[in-house]
């Protein structure tokens, strides 16, 4: 047994293994990362652990994304994935180490002159495998490597700022680069297939459970934005990534989050967030998003849940009158006051909403679902006072009106409530036409 053990290793060093391959060979002399002394041998600096190769050789041929097919949170949320896109989730880890340097540049998303983009740097490439944390990656480049992720390159700029700052020191240190995985996931708000790539199944300093599920920002969002914090029991920091839910950088913005922007010198204006004014209309959207979902349930057929809703909400409404103090009033107030001061942000508002199936749309907040007859007489009621209202403005331009020089002066003058309830309706007609 001893012997064959020993031939399966030898074995397996041959094809994990290459006599030339370097690591860190083109770092500058005066630079030591990882604490490696100068006169450290890079034999001693990199040794294999056969074992856990063994390991990895044999998990890999195993259908490791099983466990993540059957999310039973996401069952009931459309698929916005194209017809000849797998919809199936997948991770993809080292199966090999490569023998030439053939890396992409760049591949990681990030926020690059005001805009969400690939990075696409060629400067100072290094393989993907080489950073920490958790990062959105270009969908396009993976596809085309086919998922490989020895062919995946980052820029020397971003491998450094990785490991240096958007990480605690020595965290490198305790994941090895074979432990390096891409995830396909579909991002918990868009509900689109978006790669990800982290060391590890997640990264440990920048991974949250909301109302015991594990949530997954790209780190890049957490450097200075507290969008996503501990908030009670209700948001903790976890080491767990089993049926992590993955937010894309598109979405993190969209929903109340700022990704960090790197600054070079001579910038005056810090255009990060400071927590204080990129977010001071939290407060109002999140309270409106709550009314929203507080309306979807009073529109819904769920009597037990509606009940159970009015039942949890009803002690709140104490705060309104504080003038009259009874022993009840007083205990349900106190309750209150003591968390008065720690307010959830809007991005963990929405979070906690969309995990109940609430996916609130700031641009679209009816959901045709909940209407009724009653509502559309309601509609065409308070239009007719909005047009009743541009009465005036309608005479002063009735010459123009009625001989205009182009259809865009005849639209700049006719009342904006008509043209937005005609440019709403005949979109959604024609471009549902197209799909069909």
């Amino acid at each position: 047994m001893d012997l064959e053990k020993s031939l399966e290793y030898e074995n397996l060093e041959e094809s994990l293994t290459d006599k030339n391959e370097t690591f860190y060979s083109e770092y500058d002399e005066n630079e030591s990362f990882n604490n490696v002394e100068e006169n450290e041998s890079l034999e001693s600096l990199f040794e294999l652990d056969f074992n856990m190769l063994t390991n990895a050789k044999k998990l890999v041929q195993q259908n490791i994304s099983e466990e993540e097919d059957n999310w039973e949170d996401l069952s009931d949320i459309g698929s916005n994935f194209s017809e000849t896109e797998s919809d199936d989730e997948r991770d993809e880890i080292i199966t090999k180490v490569p023998n030439n340097e053939n890396l992409t540049p760049c591949v990681v998303i990030d926020m690059l002159d005001g805009k969400i983009q690939r990075c696409n740097s060629k400067k100072k490439l290094r393989r993907l495998w080489q950073m920490i944390g958790t990062w959105q990656i270009d969908d396009e480049e993976v596809k085309a490597k086919n998922f490989l992720i020895e062919d995946l390159g980052v820029c020397y700029s971003h491998f450094l700022y990785d490991q240096n700052q958007l990480h605690s020191s020595n965290l490198k240190q305790t994941k090895d680069y074979m432990e390096s995985i891409i995830h396909k996931r579909r991002c918990l708000f868009c509900n689109k297939n978006k790669i990800f790539f982290s060391r590890g199944p997640n990264c440990e300093n920048h991974s949250y459970k909301v109302i015991g599920k594990n949530i997954q920002v790209p780190c890049i969002g957490q450097m200075k934005c507290g969008a996503l914090q501990t908030y009670h029991s209700f948001v903790i920091p976890t080491n767990s990534s089993k049926h992590a839910r993955y937010i894309c950088m598109n979405c993190y913005e969209e929903k109340g989050g700022h990704i960090y922007q790197r600054v070079g010198q001579g910038i005056k204006k810090d255009p990060n967030c400071d927590n204080l004014s990129h977010h001071k209309n939290d407060t109002k959207k999140a309270l409106e998003v709550i009314g929203y979902w507080i309306l979807n349930i009073a529109n819904s057929d769920n009597l037990a849940f509606q009940e159970k809703i009015l039942a949890h909400l009803a002690p709140i409404l104490c705060i309104i009158n504080t003038q009259e103090k009874s022993e009840t009033t007083s205990s349900t107030l106190l309750s209150v006051q003591n968390i008065k001061n720690e307010v959830p942000s809007l991005f963990i508002i929405l979070i906690i909403l969309i995990l109940v199936k609430f996916n609130y749309n700031f641009d679209k907040k009816l959901n045709p679902k909940n209407l009724t007859s009653k509502h559309f007489f309601e509609f065409g009621e308070a239009l007719a006072h909005s047009i009743i209202l541009a009465k005036n403005e309608l005479k002063i331009h009735k010459k123009l009106l009625e001989s205009p020089t182009s259809i865009e002066e005849y639209r700049s003058i006719f009342p904006s409530c008509l043209v937005q309830f005609y440019d709403g309706l005949l979109k959604t007609l024609y471009e549902t036409k197209k799909k069909l």
